[in-house]
C-alpha cells in the first residue's frame, strides 16, 4: 500500500504497507514508519475509534475491540489514510 497527497510527485511518497489486508485479530505496518507521529481508526462515518501509540504500531495494532466491517487508517504524517477490512 503507498500513501500520497494528489499532486505529489513520487520522490515525495510515504511507502507503508499494512497486512494482512483483511484481518481478523491485528493490522501490521511496515516501511516508513519512522515518519508516524501519530495513528488513529476511523470507521465509515468518520468516528475515532482508537488512537494507537507509536508504540504499539511496530508490536502490531489489535483489532480484537473491532467490529467486522471498513475503517480507516489516518496516519499523522500530513493526514494520509489508508483503508483496511475487520473480519
Amino acid at each position: 500500500t503507498w500513501m500520497c497527497d494528489l499532486g505529489m510527485d513520487e520522490a515525495n511518497l510515504l511507502q507503508i504497507e499494512l497486512f494482512p489486508n483483511p484481518s481478523s485479530e491485528s493490522l501490521n505496518l511496515s516501511g516508513d514508519l519512522k515518519m508516524i507521529t501519530d495513528l488513529a481508526i476511523y470507521d465509515l462515518n468518520g468516528k475515532m475509534i482508537k488512537q494507537v501509540p507509536l508504540s504499539v504500531v511496530y508490536s502490531g495494532v489489535s483489532l480484537k475491540e473491532l467490529k467486522n466491517g471498513i475503517y480507516f487508517l489516518s496516519v499523522n504524517e500530513h493526514q494520509k489514510e489508508l483503508r483496511f477490512q475487520k473480519m
